[in-house]
């Protein structure tokens, strides 16, 4: 299964004000992401646990350190706690940064498509709509998802129509057409 991937900048959680070695923590947390980097899931996973009661959700860094962990859990085959953890990483999200800011952006899209790919379909919607009725940064993956969500449903229109808002969304000569869009869609995986 492939999640979004979160940038590696984030090497520090956000540790909370609990007594505990923060240097110690802060070097397994960086382990546990160089682990999970090179897709040593197994040997992450315990460092992963070990660092996450002290993870402050109301700290900017904390919602890539969970999203790592979703990731890791999620090649492991640990759905339902990738699912927990996203959510997680969502409400720190939009408890550190605006709504129009690239944080939630993608942590919405990282849920979204946990979610579709776990077939719930309409909690995928649900999740990146408050994105999509709003101008934020990173719109075109987040409509792309929209027009997958759409294609899931069956609904043709609705697809094309975001395929074409996908193509006049910041060009990155990804897709040059119509059809490497609706490609895209229809091979999602």
């Amino acid at each position: 299964m492939t999640l979004c991937r979160h940038s590696q900048e984030t090497a520090r959680i956000a540790l909370s004000n609990k007594a505990v070695d923060k240097e110690a923590l802060n070097k397994m947390a960086n382990e546990a992401i160089e682990l999970w980097s090179n897709k040593k899931f197994d040997q992450a996973e315990p460092l992963f646990r070990q660092t996450l009661p002290y993870v402050d959700d109301n700290h900017w860094s904390s919602t890539d350190y969970l999203g790592y962990f979703a990731s890791n859990q999620s090649a492991l085959g640990k759905i339902d706690e990738a699912t927990v953890l996203l959510k997680r990483s969502l409400q720190s999200a939009l408890a550190t940064d605006s709504e129009e800011s690239i944080t939630v952006t993608v942590a919405r899209l990282c849920l979204a498509d946990h979610l579709l790919l776990q077939g719930e379909i309409d909690s995928a919607l649900t999740t990146i709509q408050p994105s999509l009725d709003i101008d934020c940064e990173g719109k075109r993956p987040l409509v792309l998802l929209f027009a997958r969500i759409q294609f899931e449903k069956g609904n043709s229109d609705a697809v094309e129509l975001a395929a074409r808002e996908v193509l006049q969304l910041k060009p990155d000569g990804k897709f040059k057409t119509l059809e490497d869009v609706l490609e895209r869609i229809r091979n999602w995986r």
